[in-house]
């Protein structure tokens, strides 16, 4: 009797822990779970997925009757494209395997019974000329902005107008930036985007 009055405290206790175990274990529910894991997959996306306005893409049909031949579109200001039959689709944000999805949908059944869409961008690069050490054609790394990519072009030289440089988006809009300003405020940095140029001016004395 003595033996049992020692131990089975020891077994309340044991047992009070297991239970607090398998409670607390208990509180991750499925819905918790799933949440998690789509938060992980939005983790995974790689950021050279994302369609931006001013990427260039190459966007091939196949399995059609009639073959029809590679669309070479750029994403204009207002983030879209346009494709045949001159449907438009908003391709800013999204994946390449999103926009493929949603341009089928759009085509299959209504134009062609099947279709297959596969979407490429074309070599992702930017262009810096003008009072910048190294002109040329930088590789675009997002996110860009025109400081960073006056940097990549080996900064400005002694005889850049740093207040007065233009950057010309791909579709022929062109922005004035000031980059003493940028410097100080980064809302005036604008971020640019692959086929956009950047010119520096020479200081006029």
């Amino acid at each position: 009797m003595k033996y049992c009055k020692s131990v089975c405290p020891v077994a309340v206790v044991g047992g009070v822990l297991v239970g607090g175990l398998l409670l607390a274990g208990c509180g991750t529910t499925p819905s918790d779970q799933q949440s998690a894991g789509a938060a992980d997959m939005a983790r995974n996306i790689d950021s050279d997925e994302i369609i931006h306005k001013g990427t260039s893409l190459i966007i091939t049909f196949s399995d059609t009757v009639q073959p029809i031949p590679p669309f070479e579109e750029r994403v204009n200001e207002e983030g879209a494209i346009t494709l045949i039959e001159n449907e438009n689709f908003t391709a800013e944000g999204k994946t390449r395997s999103q926009l493929e999805k949603e341009i089928r949908a759009r085509y299959v059944p209504k134009y062609y019974r099947r279709l297959t869409v596969i979407i490429k961008p074309q070599e992702r690069v930017f262009y810096v000329d003008g009072e910048v050490r190294t002109p040329g054609r930088p590789a675009y790394a997002p996110p860009m902005t025109v400081l960073k990519g006056i940097a990549s072009a080996g900064g400005f030289t002694d005889f850049a107008n740093r207040k007065r440089v233009t950057l010309t988006r791909g579709s022929g809009k062109k922005e004035r930036v000031n980059c003493i300003e940028a410097l100080k405020d980064s809302s005036k940095d604008l971020t640019i985007y692959p086929g956009d140029s950047i010119h520096v001016p020479r200081k006029i004395w």
